[in-house]
């Protein structure tokens, strides 16, 4: 089961099941929900022993980690091994245990006041609990009346539970934020299906002005800086990388303050409020993505959540959402950067090292990219299409429109494929088979080959379904397989001629891809030199080695040279290239699927990942900027404007 979050609407849940709050007086302070379960018997009984209120110990678990134990994929804790401070790992923590997210030291402490094992405060939710509650008494006079507007007689000990000492300003925010759930409320039910409420006691008043914000207008924001940057060296900020944080606001602000981590981000997002915190100036490379040259073009983004866990463990919340697309409207209004996918991408689709191209979704969920440490947030369920339409509202700008299938090789909203129905490309090299043994196959044809498959063979298999919430699942007894698209309503699925399967959203937004290419035949004898039109490269066209486009004044060349380079030169002065020389390359094709590409034989070496958009052409402007354009819309571009 999938944990379902109400945060902020608790007071009327609850209220509907007791007709009796309906004439009670207001409250003054939060009251948890009776229920049952080995929670809320670990929060009754560490009340009785510890008087630290169990409202108060339900508030700092749900902060934690929403009332659930750290994973195996959040106590990965295991840094770069860079000694480039550019390139170390803006994600390392501690190993945490329990729902009370306790450090080795204090599992160590809370088993000593508790009398247990430390193995027991690790895996047992009630010593765990009971631990957490002994710690923070141990720092408490639970004599004192406790002030539910303030919390000031715990905030010493919290802070010390947090282990924010070091820092006051993710400490403050730390507290204010345990207000704020306790003023509201919440109700969840965990993944165990154990139900944890907590009545809130007053509504918060949101900041009217941010919910108003005009076209690249930065959101209100609170400066809290890090010592961890360095300069662009004149680099160009081209790129806005999102992060997740893998844990909290106030964590976050900790690591990115203490030097010994030689880790920061430009900015960071709460998930409840949407509150921004910016640590490094954008004027400043920020060192947040394990990629020198990537943090030098870029602005990094932190959120709060995790990867690893449906809609980052309930923290991608539609609150963060808008207001970091608030954000990113304005940067990119500022900075002229086109709002896609080639612009605003995850740190997992970050490469590995160097400037080469970003890593497909793929590759980044797979934690085949993402920086020197291989990271590959904000995960699988980070809704890229409606985050990038949020951007484009801020903007003032259109949603796209759905796509359109093709004529041959496409699946359409709401279609499926039955066992033994099969899809191919246009060509027909490529096809997709929903077998008869349960698995679905993308297979070369002229290779006679597999691509990729779900493996699922052995499985009783019914329909392969391009589901109209943008999902692409595979249904047996239950969903056997699936794309994690949801929520891109009108996503289409297309078997592509270079052996990709692709699932497109809105404005032909790639959600979903397996990575695959299939390989091309083999060349044909090279044809005599082609008379290009001035400054353009058609569909289907392409230059040999030794072949150039000049633009119509005579001022910029692009030349695919002898030594392997493709290169862009204003009267002799390289201004951009594909980094390939002393590579055997053989064409470089302008494709009719829209993808520019440089071949060694059947080997793509580079490409501008701008594939399914058929008829798309490349211009050498009389400005030095070499554009892909389908029809007026601009796919792609070297930014080297004149």
């Amino acid at each position: 089961m999938r944990p379902q979050y109400f945060l902020g609407i608790a007071a009327i849940t609850l209220a509907a099941c007791d007709p009796a709050t309906e004439t009670e007086p207001p409250r003054t302070r939060p009251q948890a929900l009776e229920a049952e379960g080995a929670r809320n018997d670990a929060f009754r009984l560490a009340e009785a022993r510890f008087k630290i209120p169990r409202e108060v110990l339900m508030g700092v678990a749900y902060l934690q980690g929403r009332l659930e134990a750290p994973g195996v994929d959040e106590m990965q804790s295991q840094a770069s091994t860079s000694t480039d401070p550019q390139e170390q790992d803006p994600h390392f923590t501690p190993h945490r245990f329990g729902i009370m997210y306790l450090s080795d030291e204090q599992v160590a402490a809370g088993a000593q006041l508790i009398s247990a094992t430390d193995d027991a405060v690790r895996t047992d939710v009630q010593a765990n609990v009971l631990a957490a509650a002994a710690l923070i008494a141990a720092r408490t006079d639970t004599t004192r009346t406790l002030d539910w507007e303030t919390l000031d007689s715990l905030e010493a000990a919290l802070t010390h539970l947090r282990e924010l000492e070091e820092s006051p300003a993710a400490a403050r925010l730390a507290q204010t934020e345990l207000t704020r759930v306790l003023h509201q409320g919440f109700d969840l039910t965990t993944t165990d299906g154990e139900r944890v409420a907590v009545r809130g006691f007053g509504e918060l008043e949101l900041d009217a002005a941010s919910q108003s914000l005009g076209v690249g207008e930065y959101p209100a924001m609170q400066w809290v800086a890090s010592p961890n940057y360095s300069s662009r060296d004149g680099n160009p900020i081209r790129y806005v990388v999102i992060h997740d944080m893998e844990g909290f606001m106030s964590g976050a602000i900790s690591a990115f303050q203490s030097p010994a981590r030689q880790s920061s981000a430009h900015y960071l997002l709460r998930s409840s409020d949407g509150h921004i915190v910016q640590m490094v100036t954008e004027g400043n490379n920020a060192w947040h993505c394990g990629n020198g040259w990537y943090n030098r073009n870029s602005i990094g983004i932190e959120h709060e959540g995790f990867a690893g866990r449906p809609n980052g463990g309930g923290y991608y919340t539609e609150t963060q959402y808008r207001a970091s697309a608030q954000l990113v409207a304005a940067i990119v209004h500022r900075y002229g950067i086109p709002v896609d996918r080639g612009h605003i991408f995850g740190h997992g689709n970050v490469p590995s090292s160097g400037s080469g191209g970003i890593c497909s979704d793929a590759q980044a969920n797979a934690a085949q990219c993402g920086g020197s440490a291989h990271h590959w947030d904000p995960g699988p369920t980070w809704a890229w299409a409606h985050y990038l339409d949020l951007i484009a509202q801020a903007l003032n700008q259109p949603p796209p429109a759905p796509p359109t299938p093709p004529s041959c090789g496409g699946l359409a909203s709401g279609a499926q494929l039955a066992p033994g129905q099969s899809l191919s490309s246009c060509s027909g090299n490529v096809t997709l088979v929903h077998q008869g043994d349960g698995n679905v196959v993308l297979y070369d044809n002229g290779a006679h080959k597999a691509l990729w498959a779900t493996g699922t063979d052995g499985r009783g298999t019914t329909t392969f379904a391009m589901q109209t919430d943008g999902n692409l699942v595979l249904y047996g007894n239950g969903a056997l397989w699936n794309s994690g698209t949801y929520g891109n309503g009108g996503a289409i699925l297309v078997v592509q001629d270079d052996g990709n399967l692709v699932v497109y959203g809105g404005g032909y937004r790639p959600l979903w891809n397996t990575g695959t290419h299939a390989a091309p035949p083999p060349p044909p004898p090279p044809p005599p030199p082609a008379q290009h039109p001035c400054g353009r490269l058609d569909a289907g066209a392409s230059l040999a080695r030794g072949e150039q486009v000049t633009s119509c004044s005579g001022r910029f060349v692009l030349a695919h040279q002898g030594d392997g380079n493709v290169v862009l030169y204003d009267r002799g002065v390289a201004l951009w290239h594909t980094r390939t020389n002393g590579k055997a390359t053989t064409r470089f094709v302008m494709q009719g699927d829209g993808n520019l590409v440089l071949y060694n034989g059947g080997t793509a070496l580079w490409n501008s990942r701008t594939n399914g958009h058929g008829g798309a052409f490349l211009g050498v402007q009389d400005d030095g900027n070499v554009v892909i354009y389908q029809g007026a819309t601009p796919l792609w571009a070297t930014d080297t404007v004149r």
